[in-house]
């Protein structure tokens, strides 16, 4: 995670089968937990969905990022540790 002012960049990962219903409520989801999600960022690839987010929480992300998504979110760590 790169931090800027109080903020974070993540990248997240949604798997292919996700669906549009569940990727709606995951979103939605990441929003109530301060995780907001760039929307210009969305890539679509054949594994899954890519996209980059921005938030205030500093610890423990991880440990939140499984809680909202039961294993339909991971944090895309190949993509941050090419930010560094």
């Amino acid at each position: 995670m790169t931090s800027r002012r109080g903020y974070y960049d993540v990248a997240l990962f949604f798997p292919a089968t996700v669906t549009l219903g569940r990727l709606h409520e995951l979103l939605d989801s990441l929003d109530d937990n301060d995780i907001n999600v760039d929307y210009a960022s969305l890539e679509f690839a054949s594994d899954g969905l890519y996209c980059e987010a921005k938030t205030s929480v500093s610890e423990g992300m991880e440990a939140l990022i499984k809680d909202i998504g039961n294993g339909d979110i991971a944090l895309d760590w190949d993509t941050m540790a090419e930010w560094d």
